[in-house]
């Protein structure tokens, strides 16, 4: 659907119109095309300049007289549609104007102007067959080897040939590369490419014709077989030793050691002899609960050696001596550890870092060995202080250094790092290398099989191949519009009996014209029809003969179309420009059943410059949208937009149809509005603008209505005394009031003074009061048709 005309320039009347200057509604929103839209305009205010714009986008030819025409029209989809591409668009629009008659209807018109009767509608059929029999001609045939069919034969030929020629040149380089690069893929000592196939052949190609040369040198290819060489050693962990456990170790075994458990009953020789105590001590665990002889020397244990043993060996020793195993047990784990550690060996490090790896590994086997003998030296404690453990013991004088084995960890992970990376350089020099002699070893192939010579001979036939597929095409091309448009005149040949038919139906359903009427004509080779009033032939037709035909036949166009009408953009421009009353009603008629009635149609634009058309159109069944309103439920409103062309001496202007022309059925109606206003609507919420003008609408509605009132009376004083019954005062007071309000003549100083407002109300209340008053049931529908309360 068309959105709206942006601009024209230039095109006839329309000298510089632009959309957003004439067309924005009282909202500050831009008025736009709908589905139906209504045009009225003046004759010659530029309605058929506007129908002959859209059926530029219809025939793709601009306007006869308008070659220089620019103008703008925007889709509802947003996409823009101008002069320079009318024939470039999927829009299917049907366009009803003078030219189509003229284009469609040449039996109207002769050179001198008279009507003529006509032999076919639309065109002759005489000359479509001999249309079709020439372009047969032209076809001609392989067998006669002529024509356009046999040239297509031909070229075909040479392009299959020089298909066939080119395909088996360039599948021959293509076997060569593929081989080549199967031989590539294999050698993986010395490529390692194992996904190697032609397109990589391909990319090395043009990788190597961008420095052909590099690929060939001698030193080169010496310094990348010779990195190919080096022997990759494999990545190395980093070491950890942890030494946290140091300040805790040495912490409690200072405490253990020092610490002197009290004894309650001490015996004085396991006191004196630490020796003999521990003996006991094993003693103890050999016989109490076990034997009641000493197993030494087989004499009875005596009664109470338990309990003098209690007293010497109390529970605070127990619990000592069990932290104190427990801490040696912990300190052999660390000690363990550090004996289980172990480098990595020299050899699996580069030379360049070996040295360095040698002289750290040796100082950090000092400091473990260094913190194994301390360890040592804390567990000699420890174990001293078991057997002497009720005795007071100095704890040995024991100094960690925990910040050199760290630095030293640090250094030999450092060279551990730079080995790694040193692989990683390795690997990628390798993997250059390896594409440096793969690229050398494709450069000698490309020498070997001329592959410069090939491709140029392979560009050579592409170049004869694509020139003789044009040639084929484009001789491919005009034979299919050839057919086309053979199959577009033989189709039209056996549709215009269909459209003659439609037009009868038209002519004699909608317009009772009888008289008139389109007779098939039979001849060899041709089918044609005659335009009969009667039983003879119809010469001179009336201008309005003409307008009926044409329209009719252009409604029989609609409907026998191929596209589907729904589909259309339709104009139909002033259809009634030669037709009286009784015919502007069939044409309205024809109108709204065939395409209204069931909005059969996508948009349709109807422009007019008669009123009484316009009275009509403006009653036809109209289309709707529905949309969801704030409140939930679904609304629909119609879908219609109203439109006045205005024309300004030698320029024209589409504009937003007044209220008083879209609202109103007649001026009556739009007078009776004005006085309504102003006599039920609060003075200081009205626009002035309808107070100046009350004069002239009061006293136009009261010569239109008393004139059907008493029309045997030409003087409206005398009218306006009998309809205020006789109230003289009244009757002059209004019409003083109506020649003073709409005449300055003879008055001029009341134009510089502001009207008396209050006085306006009352008069046009007292005049709606006497019009209700004396005709009630008038004054009920002139109120209904405003929309008044």
């Amino acid at each position: 659907m068309i959105k709206k005309i942006k601009q024209i320039k230039d095109t006839a009347v329309f000298k510089n119109f632009d959309w957003k200057s004439t067309l924005i509604d009282k909202q500050n929103k831009e008025y736009s095309f709908r589905r139906l839209n209504l045009i009225y305009g003046r004759n010659y205010s530029g309605k058929t300049t506007l129908s002959r714009i859209f059926r530029s986008f219809e025939t793709g030819l601009l306007p006869e007289k308008n070659q220089n025409a620019k103008f703008n029209l925007e889709t509802l989809s947003g996409t823009d549609l101008s002069e320079s591409n009318i024939y470039n668009h999927n829009l299917k629009i049907r366009v009803y104007n003078k030219e189509y008659v003229k284009h469609n209807l040449k039996f109207i018109f002769d050179n001198d102007g008279d009507i003529l009767p006509f032999a076919i509608v639309g065109s002759d059929n005489v000359d479509i067959e001999e249309k079709i029999k020439h372009i047969k001609i032209e076809l001609g045939n392989i067998e006669k080897k002529a024509g356009l069919l046999y040239d297509e034969h031909q070229k075909r030929e040479l392009f299959n040939s020089k298909n066939k020629e080119h395909g088996e040149k360039q599948e021959n380089l293509v076997t060569k590369l593929r081989n080549k690069a199967r031989l590539i893929k294999e050698n993986a000592s010395r490529y390692e490419n194992v996904n190697y196939r032609i397109n990589n052949i391909d990319s090395d190609i043009d990788l190597i014709q961008k420095n052909p040369t590099q690929y060939l040198s001698l030193d080169l290819i010496k310094n990348h077989e010779a990195a190919l060489l080096d022997t990759e050693k494999a990545d190395l962990l980093k070491i950890h030793i942890s030494l946290d456990f140091i300040d805790s170790i040495l912490e409690k075994s200072k405490i253990l050691v020092e610490t002197v458990v009290t004894q309650a009953n001490p015996i004085a020789r396991f006191s004196e002899n630490p020796g003999l105590e521990n003996w006991a001590k094993t003693g103890i665990q050999l016989h109490k609960d076990k034997l009641s002889e000493c197993g030494f020397c087989g004499q009875n244990l005596p009664s109470n050696l338990w309990d003098q043993y209690k007293n010497h060996f109390n529970e605070d020793s127990e619990i000592q001596i069990n932290e104190i195993n427990s801490l040696i047990t912990e300190i052999s784990i660390h000690e363990s550890n550090l004996v289980k550690f172990k480098l990595p060996i020299k050899d699996s490090f580069y030379t360049l870092f070996i040295e360095d790896f040698q002289k750290f590994s040796q100082s950090l086997e000092l400091e473990i060995k260094t913190i194994h003998n301390q360890l040592s030296l804390i567990r000699a404690s420890l174990e001293e202080k078991k057997i002497k453990i009720f005795s007071k013991l100095e704890f040995p004088n024991i100094t960690f250094n925990k910040d050199t084995i760290p630095e030293i960890q640090t250094n030999i992970n450092e060279l551990v790092k730079k080995n790694n990376e040193r692989t990683k350089r390795i690997t990628e020099e390798k993997k250059i290398a390896r594409e440096f002699l793969r690229l050398n070893e494709v450069s000698k192939f490309l020498l070997d099989i001329d592959y410069q010579k090939e491709k140029e001979i392979i560009e050579s036939l592409n170049k004869e191949k694509q020139d003789a597929e044009i040639s084929h095409k484009t001789i491919s091309l005009l034979i299919n519009e050839k057919n086309t448009n053979i199959e577009l005149l033989e189709k039209q040949l056996k549709d215009e009996q269909k459209g003659a038919d439609k037009v009868n139906e038209y002519l004699n359903n909608f317009f009772g014209n009888n008289s008139l009427k389109l007779v098939h004509v039979e001849g060899e080779n041709i089918s044609c029809f005659n335009v009969m009033r009667g039983s003879e032939k119809a010469f001179n037709l009336s201008e309005g003969e003409c307008s009926l035909i044409s329209f009719c036949y252009f409604m029989a166009k609609l409907t026998e179309t191929p596209e589907t009408i729904n589909d259309l953009i339709i104009w139909i421009d002033d259809p009634i420009s030669s037709l009286d009353n009784n015919h502007i009603f069939f044409v309205f008629s024809l109108i709204e059943s065939r395409i209204a009635l069931n909005k059969k149609y996508g948009q349709l634009f109807i422009s007019t410059h008669n009123l009484d058309f316009l009275k009509y159109l403006k009653k036809m069944t109209l289309p709707t949208y529905s949309f969801s309103a704030k409140n939930g439920t679904t609304q629909t409103e119609s879908d219609v937009s109203y439109f006045l062309i205005e024309r300004n001496e030698n320029e024209s202007k589409l504009k937003i149809m007044p209220k008083y022309l879209r609202k109103y059925t007649t001026e009556f109606n739009y007078l009776f509005d004005q006085i309504y206003k102003c006599a039920n609507q609060n003075p200081d919420e009205l626009d002035y603008n309808i107070f100046y003008g009350f004069g002239n609408n009061l006293r136009k509605f009261l010569e239109a209505y008393l004139f059907y009132k008493y029309p045997n009376n030409t003087n409206i004083l005398v009218k306006l005394k009998k309809f205020f019954h006789g109230d003289d005062t009244t009757a002059a007071l209004i019409n003083r009031v109506d020649n003073e309000l709409s005449h300055l003549e003879e008055i001029f100083d009341r134009s510089m003074r502001p009207i008396e407002i209050p006085e306006i109300p009352k008069i046009a209340t007292y005049v709606l009061n006497k019009l209700k008053e004396k005709d009630p049931e008038q004054y009920d529908a002139l109120v209904k048709s405003i929309d008044g309360k």
